[in-house]
């Protein structure tokens, strides 16, 4: 049994030192999950390991593996050691990205940028969350995510009044800080007639960023069809969204508010299409709209760095009762290197009074693209 005692110069090893290297193995087996797991100590007292999650307005939230997902008000809460870098933003609107220490009663923010750690009142910190890694510069006022750009070029096939095929290209632009959201989208058809493209879609949106509270949102939108017959519409939506239940991998936001829309419609553009117009029809109409809108979003992590995203609208009429108008879109993103990724989408628009006769009141479109961040 010695020569389970002997190293690799020969010599022997004693007794007294193997069972030493076996106790310092051990406690560092036990202690090593604890070392490296955030901390929270509490006003009472109480002390919790686990994962920090985030801070929304002024409420942290941790995971803990005993008590699961726990929500505690910041000014119930004397020290927060996280073992990651944070972006901070506290109610008199200032920003801090580093991590967060400190003794009972004295917490600290250690700056990413490596210098010397500096106090900060727990509950003055409206919202924090984790960032992936530490900006070479941090712009003044930028939240998390600062400014984003997305550009990309696809083919997709739509089916409805009249099937085709066609290339489209899709920008996307979004902005986060710690008050607000913005994010803009525009999709252009490539199959163009004398007036432009045949289809075209936009829509600009801003919200307010509030956690699981009810926050209001704004968008303007508009969209062309030619398929449909649909010269333009232009429309402005006002309304409350809140959080369902939300977290980075996963989350689900509803959303209610009032649309307020202008058509414009030509028949003109049906040529091709199935069906007839009747003789002595109006070739243009023109009308305002006001109508709810009902809606759903919804996104998930998958797989590495995937990503799925659906969005389920409703307008009921308020002007046409009876009449209402739907959009589901949904979306597969995967990344192919860190900037390159390859996006699927699927869309069914479905109208329950066509303007003309010879227009189908379902709309379908797949489509495959490819994409860049900026």
């Amino acid at each position: 049994m010695r020569r389970f005692f002997q190293n690799t110069a020969g010599r022997w090893v004693p007794r007294l030192w193997v069972s030493r290297l076996w106790a310092a193995g051990l406690l560092a087996l036990l202690a090593g999950p604890s070392a490296l797991a955030d901390v929270v100590q509490l006003e009472g007292g109480e002390s919790l390991s686990g994962d920090f999650a985030r801070i929304t307005n002024g409420t942290l939230v941790f995971r803990t593996s005993l008590s699961g997902q726990i929500m505690v008000p910041m000014d119930a809460v004397r020290t927060l050691h996280t073992e990651q870098n944070l972006y901070i933003a506290t109610w008199d609107k200032q920003v801090v990205y580093g991590r967060l220490g400190g003794a009972p009663g004295a917490p600290w923010v250690a700056p990413i940028n490596g210098g010397p750690p500096r106090p900060i009142d727990l509950a003055q910190i409206e919202e924090a969350l984790p960032i992936p890694s530490a900006p070479k510069t941090v712009p003044a006022g930028a939240g998390p995510g600062a400014w984003t750009a997305v550009a990309g070029v696809g083919v997709q096939h739509r089916t409805g009044s009249r099937g085709r095929t066609e290339v489209f290209t899709r920008l996307e632009i979004a902005h986060s800080n710690a008050r607000r959201n913005l994010k803009a989208e525009l999709t252009v058809g490539q199959d163009y007639s004398d007036a432009g493209p045949g289809l075209l879609r936009s829509r600009a949106e801003v919200s307010r960023r509030g956690g699981s509270s009810i926050q209001p949102y704004g968008a303007v939108e508009a969209e062309r069809n030619i398929d449909a017959a649909l010269e333009l519409r232009t429309g402005l939506t006002l309304g409350l969204g809140k959080a369902l239940f939300g977290e980075e991998e996963e989350g689900l936001e509803g959303r209610i508010g009032f649309n307020f829309a202008y058509e414009n419609w030509d028949r003109a553009n049906l040529r091709g299409a199935r069906g007839r117009t009747p003789p002595g029809a109006a070739r243009r109409k023109d009308g305002g709209e006001i109508s709810l809108q009902l809606g759903l979003q919804y996104h998930r992590a998958l797989f590495g760095k995937a990503s799925f995203r659906e969005q389920l609208l409703f307008y009921p009429s308020l002007t046409d009762w009876g009449a209402m108008r739907t959009r589901s879109e949904a979306a597969v993103t995967v990344p192919v290197t860190e900037r390159l990724r390859v996006r699927l989408d699927f869309a069914v628009d479905f109208d329950s009074e066509p303007e003309f006769r010879g227009v189908e009141a379902w709309n379908t479109s797949l489509g495959a693209s490819i994409e860049l961040n900026f």
